[in-house]
């Protein structure tokens, strides 16, 4: 199964994120079958690749813009960043829109283009910019892709389809 991610990278409440990652497995049930597709930033990107690597699956990585590893705050962030870089068995690097936010959009789009169901580590608000969380999960579901969306802040797990 080819499983994208799209999510926060930061929640309010950090402790939040060992109930995404048994929620992940849980709904994902990742195995050596599973091929994971991310654009590896901070949080719910690294934490799924993470997930899908540790249980022998595969990993896609679809990189925004080639100098992405300049975003991460810290050496720690691109670190981590680097070595999932690393263990991707394929990586696509886009060539950059005309802002960060568009590059951002685009590998949204293609991760979930690439993938046949979705993962969405959400709270359930508007993108708070182009290319956020909200803006790739209404285009995974204008695709009609199985989206499953983890909601962090109440614990819950639900599909969205369109309506």
């Amino acid at each position: 199964m080819r499983v994208g991610i799209t999510g926060h990278q930061r929640l309010a409440d950090d402790a939040a994120w060992s109930w995404v990652r048994d929620a992940l497995i849980q709904e994902i049930q990742p195995s050596q079958d599973t091929v994971g597709i991310s654009s590896l930033a901070i949080g719910a990107d690294q934490l799924f690749a993470e997930c899908v690597l540790n249980f022998g699956g595969s990993l896609i990585a679809v990189i925004p813009f080639p100098d992405y590893s300049r975003t991460f705050e810290s050496d720690n962030e691109r670190l981590r960043y680097q070595q999932l870089l690393g263990a991707a068995e394929q990586v696509i690097t886009l060539p950059g829109e005309q802002d960060e936010e568009s590059s951002y959009l685009a590998a949204g789009e293609m991760v979930v283009q690439e993938s046949e169901m979705m993962v969405a580590i959400w709270d359930g608000l508007p993108a708070k910019g182009k290319g956020g969380t909200g803006d790739i999960v209404s285009f995974a579901v204008s695709l009609n892709r199985r989206v499953v969306h983890l909601e962090p802040i109440y614990k819950q797990i639900k599909e969205i389809s369109k309506s």
